[in-house]
């Protein structure tokens, strides 16, 4: 233990020491690529092999960056970035074994990285985020629900399916039983909140999360099942702050503005969903809301408590919750993440064990989702997102529609062009930043131009997510 504390000493100073004097700071590794061999072909499968390790040897390099400073804290963030320009940082290498074992080509290389350029690198890539995206902002349409009368198990319901995607590769974040001992650390983390008064033992369920974040940074949901919607007649809104207050906290850790606060909590306090000013099931009306407050994202879901029982061997009140919740993409209307999970709590004070219970439940699920929302926001900045533009009562394509594809094209990557209707053009685009930097850029090289002047071009406009502008 001492040594490996050490080791962490030595990098943590030889890192500072870099920072001071700008020194160059190689690392040699030692790392295993490896590669399948197609038919006969084993030089294709020893330039792979060769390629994964310049990938597995820069992982390390990143590590050993991230150690040695403290400033900069969304490395992981640009991570992949990175990886995809792994051979660059990989100055001189050495092959130590080739080795073929059941058709897999397996070479061990000795590899010296450049550290320092990756670190360079790193804080040069979460610097263009910060700047061509800012802070992203959210808003909670959350409520918390008890089943009337006698409790018991409740029956399942729908959810948004979603399938996780970060550069063509397939992710799954997933907390398990903690009986089966493979809970993930985002349950662990839950658990160890939930534990912190000694009065109260808990139990995690089986739960399970997806989110779809496309290599492209946009967001792909498969269509079908939503979450559904609650019948006031089984169930009795309980009017409770724990999850926004969860939300709030997770949220606000990974730099997300919290907008209208005060209308997320007056609606987690209603006695019933009459007394909101939005239906928290209709996700088109939520959706609307959030586009009034002009916010980036909006979470809405519920956290239900499915079952109230008596531990025969303690005694104790268990309370067992289940939360679902899905992110959705205000200017998109895509789901870019959506969660499901339980837990049980038991004390032996009722009010307490259903507060545990709702606590550990949105914890997890607040963590899981404050995350993979945040990727999104960034995997945008890096990548681009998709914008649609629209144009109404267009009379000339070559003194109106000619200019503004010229400009959508100077500004992003056009993906396709369409004229749904008579005198409407439609344009889907690429483009790396907010939409407000979008829409500015399009007026600010329009606005010269004959026939756009304010008197003559109106907008931008929000309308489903797209961006309007309507000659006048």
């Amino acid at each position: 233990m001492k040594r490996g504390l050490g080791t962490l000493h030595v990098l943590f100073l030889v890192g500072v020491l870099l920072v001071l004097c700008g020194q160059a700071f190689a690392q040699s590794v030692t790392v295993v690529g490896r590669a399948e061999i197609v038919g006969s072909n084993r030089d294709a499968a020893r330039n792979l092999a060769l390629t994964n390790a310049f990938r597995e040897a820069v992982q390390q390099g990143v590590g050993v960056w991230v150690q040695s400073q403290t400033e900069v804290k969304d490395a992981a963030l640009v991570q992949d970035q990175i990886l995809t320009r792994a051979q660059g940082y990989v100055t001189d290498h050495e092959i130590v074994k080739e080795k073929v074992e059941d058709n897999i080509l397996a070479l061990t290389i000795k590899a010296n990285v450049a550290v320092d350029q990756i670190g360079a690198d790193i804080k040069s890539l979460v610097g263009r985020v910060s700047l061509s995206m800012g802070n992203p902002s959210i808003t909670f349409v959350l409520t918390t629900w008890e089943k009337r009368g006698r409790q018991g198990s409740a029956s399942s319901s729908d959810f948004a399916d979603v399938s996780v995607r970060s550069d063509s590769k397939e992710r799954y974040v997933q907390a398990t039983d903690s009986s089966t001992g493979n809970s993930s650390s985002a349950a662990q983390a839950a658990s160890d909140s939930a534990n912190s008064d000694r009065s109260v033992t808990t139990r995690e369920d089986a739960t399970h999360s997806t989110a779809s974040i496309a290599a492209d940074g946009s967001s792909k949901v498969k269509k079908g099942s939503s979450f559904s919607k609650i019948n006031e007649d089984v169930w009795v809104k309980y009017p409770d702050t724990t999850v926004i207050d969860s939300f709030n906290q997770e949220f606000k850790e990974k730099s997300f503005k919290l907008n209208a606060a005060d209308q997320a909590r007056e609606i987690a306090l209603s006695k019933s969903i009459k007394d909101t000013f939005v239906n928290p099931f209709d996700r088109s009306a939520v959706r609307k809301a959030a586009e009034k407050e002009g916010v980036n994202f909006v979470a809405r879901g519920e956290v239900k408590m499915l079952d109230t029982m008596i531990s025969e061997s303690t005694g104790n009140t268990e309370v067992t919750c289940e939360v679902g919740v899905e992110i959705i993409d205000v200017a998109s209307g895509d789901i870019v993440a959506a969660y499901r999970n339980s837990a049980t709590a038991g004390s032996s004070r009722p009010m307490e064990a259903k507060a545990q219970s709702i606590k550990k439940a949105s914890i997890l699920a607040a963590r899981v989702l404050a995350k993979q929302t945040i990727e999104t926001w960034q995997n945008a900045a890096l990548n681009g997102k998709e914008y649609t533009v629209e144009v109404r009562n267009i009379k000339s394509k070559r003194a109106q529609e000619r200019p503004i594809l010229n400009v959508l094209e100077s500004l992003g990557s056009i993906s396709s062009t369409t004229n749904p209707g008579k005198e409407i053009l439609l344009v889907k685009l690429q483009f790396k930043g907010q939409k407000k930097k979008l829409e500015d850029g399009i007026l600010d090289q329009l606005g010269s131009k004959p026939g756009f002047s304010e008197q003559e071009f109106d907008g931008p406009d929000t309308v489903d997510g797209k961006i309007v502008f309507t000659f006048k």
